[in-house]
């Protein structure tokens, strides 16, 4: 339906009329702008053509009642676009390190430092079996002469048990052997063994039945003094990718293939 035309007294005092639009047209260069008696906007062009009326839109007020549902509308379709959105991957660990642990069998009655929130759940233990959700184990800088029985300790610790660890951290203790109860952690892939008292070549061997190591860390312990140590650890574990934070090449693995005949498992010992 069209609308009437209003009255607009210019400034020349003639009256002429002014067609009215709905939405702002394009004001070309050199407009002269100044508002009419009914507070609409009028443009002045200064090309000469007639000027345009362009009607000032209102705000509307909304009631309490709108204004709730509106807030609601925007909260619950922000909630759907957090939902969305793909869930980050967080590696829960329990961190035990530097607390002057001996046994660890003392695990089970002491709290770990600081266990990461699990992504949605408010904590990694569960208040029910008093478990705790973690892929990661830190026993760094304690005094452990002995780890036989850690995979059981972590069986009755760890909701998942031993098997869920993929992350080991036993550097600063004072092992000297490696027992095959640590087999349990069939999925472990990181392993650090650093400044600890290793000095058998055979206990380092032992680490080929975890298949799926890939980062080893031997650093500080008298079986680095072997000769060629780094060439045998990498025959002996070919699923090797990192061996004290140095990154193996194909090359290495090249070398070590034409320099070494394969080994047999066990075969030595030093």
């Amino acid at each position: 339906m069209l609308k009437l035309p209003s009255i607009h007294e210019s400034r020349t005092g003639s009256r002429r009329r002014v067609p009215e639009t709905e939405h702002p047209p394009v004001m070309p260069s050199g407009a002269v702008y100044y508002k009419h008696r009914n507070n609409n906007i009028i443009n002045s062009s200064s090309d000469g053509k007639q000027p345009v009326v362009t009607k000032k839109l209102s705000r509307v007020k909304l009631t309490p009642k709108e204004k709730r549902k509106k807030k609601s509308i925007k909260n619950s379709s922000d909630k759907k676009v957090e939902e969305s959105k793909p869930t980050p991957k967080i590696s829960i660990q329990l961190d035990y390190s530097f607390l002057g642990i001996v046994d660890v069998g003392s695990l089970r009655h002491i709290s770990p430092r600081a266990p990461l929130p699990l992504a949605r759940k408010g904590s990694s233990q569960d208040k029910q079996t008093k478990l705790y959700s973690a892929k990661s184990v830190q026993l760094a800088g304690n005094s452990l002469r002995d780890v036989t029985h850690l995979a059981a300790t972590l069986d009755s610790v760890i909701k998942k048990g031993a098997c869920s660890i993929t992350s080991l951290n036993l550097s600063q203790n004072q092992l000297s052997q490696l027992p095959e109860s640590l087999l349990a952690m069939s999925n472990l892939r990181c392993l650090n063994l650093q400044g600890n008292n290793i000095r058998r070549q055979s206990e380092i061997e032992s680490l080929s039945a975890f298949p799926q190591l890939r980062t080893l860390m031997t650093g500080g312990n008298p079986v680095e003094d072997i000769p060629n140590y780094k060439q045998h650890v990498i025959n002996f574990l070919p699923g090797l990718k990192t061996l004290n934070s140095v990154s193996i090449t194909p090359a290495d693995r090249e070398k070590v293939r034409n320099r070494f005949p394969p080994i047999a498992f066990g075969s030595t010992s030093y």
